[in-house]
């Protein structure tokens, strides 16, 4: 009888273990994560300004159901008098990120890389990776080999 108090007062303690080192690691996650979305979200704002364009009015994380950190962020301008490109708007985040001090994780990507870009309806939408982690990097990676 004694046993099986103890055996149960184990279990009960190691369930509560992983519980606590899983909800630990979700909370860690998110924080990283919207730490990631206010640097990215102030240096597209930079980079649309340079370019003459609108700030986003808000942004999405892209990634976050993947659960790994990836810092991939979606924004949307409705201003149809700018003529926004991808290749310009990623040199003008290339150009913002150089002038606040970011360095490249890796020498493949720049710190700030677009992923995707679509245009309708008068508003260019566009999403960006800010590629401070390894996920972020895999991440820009396989999005590079699907498009």
């Amino acid at each position: 009888m004694m046993f099986v108090g103890l055996l149960i007062v184990v279990l009960v303690a190691a369930i509560g273990i992983v519980w606590w080192r899983v909800w630990h690691r979700k909370r860690a996650l998110q924080l990283l994560i919207r730490r990631g979305h206010s640097i990215t979200d102030t240096q597209v704002a930079a980079a649309m300004a340079a370019l003459g364009a609108a700030a986003p009015a808000a942004s999405l994380p892209v990634a976050d159901v993947w659960g790994h950190g990836i810092m991939a962020f979606a924004y949307t301008v409705a201003d149809p008098q700018a003529k926004l490109t991808r290749a310009a708007v990623a040199a003008a985040l290339s150009e913002q990120a150089q002038a606040a001090g970011f360095t490249p994780l890796s020498p493949r990507y720049a710190p700030f890389e677009v992923t995707d870009w679509w245009q309708r309806g008068g508003e260019t939408h566009f999403d960006v990776a800010y590629v401070a982690n390894a996920a972020t990097s895999e991440y820009v990676g396989d999005v590079a080999k699907v498009s």
